[in-house]
């Protein structure tokens, strides 16, 4: 088997070998008590966990090929205090995806200076107009037998009055759920009053964190503390909240919004910008720091920037 470099070594080892579509890996968990799982973290914010490994003892696994799309790394993370303990760098597969009309994909593989642009104005971005936006018109049931009437002037329909709907309980989606849950449970945030679009932040604190807040990524469904899990911020955040989590409706699109407190250098952006944090929002008093941001289209689950 390969054995795979890593970057936080503590009695943890990994090793894999590939084979056609199942890739097969042993790992090995130090430490005397508690329990590690086995994650694999994607380029688009979501990851798969492949195994439970006991403390001090070895685990074999298989995965399958599709579930390796667009991997970067293999983490062990204590399943009780979501603390990375092995990561190791794992990208055997990549998946090309063309971004929405509406959104900049993000690409890895570039220096910052040719990334797509990250500024939010108008101006710099653009707006699409009523045309562009590709409105709909829709031809009225009262206009219909004079329309018939040019093809067909012996034979005209009988038009009927249309039956009432029945009433269905509306059934709510994923976001509408979360957001009830946001409004219900979470503390309101006032940050986001200075960027563009409707922002609506909440406390993303202890309590948040216990939870059931799922989010629906392209291939998976994860709980919302895990965009958080593994992150250790160097600086203190004061009174302002170190996490916070927020939604953002534009156009017919709609956003999970996450939030990390820090400030501007690169230094300080969590994951290093792999995870999708890569837009930095001041406070409104400059030297009190800011947030760092990364969006999830809540419909089709991508890790994005939306033209705002």
């Amino acid at each position: 088997m390969e054995k795979l470099t890593d970057s936080i070594l503590r009695g943890f080892t990994a090793s894999y070998k590939e084979g056609g579509d199942i890739y097969l890996f042993e790992v090995a968990a130090g430490g005397t008590g508690g329990e590690y799982a086995a994650v694999f973290r994607k380029s688009d914010g979501s990851h798969y966990t492949a195994a439970i490994v006991p403390a001090g003892k070895k685990e074999r696994f298989s995965v399958r090929s599709d579930n390796l799309l667009n991997c970067l790394y293999l983490e062990m993370v204590d399943i009780q205090t979501d603390e990375v303990f092995y990561k190791a760098q794992f990208s055997p597969l990549e998946e090309e995806q063309e971004p929405l009309d509406d959104e900049i994909s993000l690409r890895l593989d570039l220096p910052e200076e040719e990334q797509p642009s990250r500024d939010f104005s108008v101006k710099a971005l653009g707006a699409l107009s009523e045309k562009e936006e590709g409105l709909e018109y829709d031809i009225s049931q009262e206009a219909l037998p004079e329309q018939l009437s040019e093809v067909f002037p012996e034979a005209l329909p009988e038009v009927l009055p249309e039956k009432p709907p029945e009433q269905q309980p509306k059934t709510l989606s994923r976001f509408e759920i979360n957001e009830k849950i946001f409004e219900e449970n979470l503390t309101p945030c006032l940050f986001g009053e200075n960027l563009p679009g409707e922002h609506k932040f909440y406390v993303f604190d202890a309590r948040a964190g216990q939870l059931d807040i799922k989010i629906d990524l392209t291939d998976s469904s994860v709980n919302a503390k895990s965009v958080y899990a593994g992150h250790r911020s160097s600086i203190t955040s004061g009174d302002n909240p170190p996490k916070i989590i927020g939604l953002i409706t534009h156009r017919t699109s709609r956003y999970y919004v996450f939030g990390i407190f820090g400030l501007p250098e690169k230094e300080f952006q969590p994951f290093g910008g792999v995870t999708g944090f890569v837009y930095y929002a001041k406070l409104p008093e400059a030297d009190l720091g800011g947030y760092w941001l990364m969006y999830i289209n809540a419909d089709t689950g991508r890790i994005c920037l939306p033209k705002l």
